[in-house]
């Protein structure tokens, strides 16, 4: 009897607090405190919050924003040549150009009048490692806004596709031993922001991609002493092999509309291999093979790829033109990864001012060394390799940049820092 009583008490004391929480929320808003977008969002989250989530200094590592809500803080009228984002660890950006609408007043006989105007628009989009969250930044004022509150604590990869309206949530689930996948749409109205519709992937997903023209994913999976890969819908609809290998670690990138590029995961203690997989007819060919520490990235540009090799206390990085199979020496000592291609023959990559003593490219993943770059340009076709700038002393701190995103017309690069995985603006 006395349960029941608890249990009924329990149900009394939630129903009057969403009650008051809705009453709270509504008299706001009919005083002004704001929009009602993102009400019954907000309302839950009052309710049942989230642990705010800390350092090991205490220090908060969550935005303190609502959803639908914007940053309090002046607008940037002039912008600088670099630009922090966000001093918050991030799991994943993206840089992209979308039509938005805004309402504009025009002046007419009568007074002024509200109309709505389109207008086309740079934005970021990154998520938040600590919670999930989806934010995104408006390059007319650079004013952030929290666009989902759905949390997903702990998120290790965040991938977006080239239209940032879908996104890949990966994270370690410690509760059941599993890397879990959770592949959503990103809202795309005012009337949606704060839900992320979508679901969960195959479990202990190794390594995924998204497609560089629509939303669809190539990925691979243990499947008892094979590892498969597999391409897909974004939401893992048709699902269909396209390779297996007893080799069970494999770094998948989908660069072109036509090949998908898979490397053996790279360690200087092993030789690596480089194959390219025909999207269409999954045929298979090797790019490169028998290189120490290989690393690979290739643009749209289905010819030309930059290859990587490493050992102890060396990069190299090479021009590989996959028509002849001659790999050029560029002269700079840097990763693959750490470079992206451009649309007018143009490879941007952050360089190390100074390379550590180590075992590489073992050592710097696993963050026993850090780098302090510069950036410079590589032109494709004479294989002229030139800085740009000490990005570091420019930032006034050690970047060792990591997942740049060049913008369509190649003016804006944003990358993360690996050191503390900020995010950063660079003008071009």
């Amino acid at each position: 009897m006395r349960n029941k009583k608890l249990f009924y008490f329990a149900i009394g004391f939630l129903l009057f607090a969403i009650i008051f929480a809705f009453a709270f929320q509504f008299l706001k808003n009919k005083n002004g405190g704001g929009s009602t977008t993102g009400l019954i969002n907000s309302v839950f989250e009052n309710i049942f919050p989230f642990k705010t989530i800390v350092d090991e200094k205490g220090n908060n590592l969550t935005e303190d924003l609502k959803v639908g809500q914007l940053e309090e803080g002046p607008e940037i009228e002039t912008r600088p040549t670099l630009l922090k984002i966000t001093p918050l660890p991030v799991s994943g950006a993206t840089l992209f150009d979308a039509t938005r609408e805004k309402i504009v007043y025009q002046e007419t006989a009568s007074g002024s009048v509200p109309v709505t105007e389109k207008f086309i628009g740079r934005f970021i989009r990154y998520a938040e490692k600590s919670s999930g969250h989806i934010y995104e930044v408006p390059f007319d004022g650079f004013v952030k806004s929290k666009i989902t509150g759905t949390t997903i604590p702990g998120t290790e990869e965040v991938l977006f596709d080239n239209t940032a309206n879908y996104a890949i949530f990966r994270y370690y689930d410690d509760t059941v031993g599993r890397i879990k996948s959770f592949s959503g749409q990103i809202p795309t109205s005012s009337t949606e922001i704060g839900r992320v519709s979508g679901e969960y992937l195959d479990d202990d997903i190794l390594s995924i991609s998204f497609s560089p023209k629509d939303a669809k994913i190539i990925f691979s999976k243990e499947e008892g002493v094979y590892t498969n890969i597999f391409t897909s819908d974004f939401n893992g609809k048709n699902k269909k092999q396209t390779f297996s290998s007893p080799f069970s670690e494999w770094l998948l990138d989908w660069p072109n509309e036509n090949n998908f590029t898979i490397t053996t995961k790279p360690s200087s203690y092993f030789a690596g291999f480089v194959y390219q997989i025909d999207a269409k007819t999954n045929a298979i060919e090797k790019i490169s093979g028998n290189v120490s520490g290989v690393t690979y990235k290739e643009g749209s540009d289905q010819n030309k790829g930059l290859l990587g090799s490493a050992g102890k206390d060396s990069l190299v990085l090479y021009l590989l033109n996959k028509e002849t199979g001659g790999a050029t020496n560029l002269s700079i000592g840097t990763l693959p990864e750490k470079c992206t291609f451009s649309s007018n023959s143009l490879v941007y990559c952050f360089v190390p001012n100074f390379l550590p003593s180590a075992v590489y490219p073992d050592d710097w993943y696993k963050g026993k060394v850090l780098f302090s770059d510069s950036l410079w340009a590589i032109n494709l076709d004479s294989r002229a390799a030139n800085k740009i700038v000490d990005i570091s002393e420019l930032a006034g701190e050690a970047i060792d940049g990591i997942n740049l995103s060049l913008s369509d017309d190649n003016e804006d690069l944003i990358f993360i820092n690996k050191k503390d995985l900020s995010l950063w603006l660079y003008d071009l």
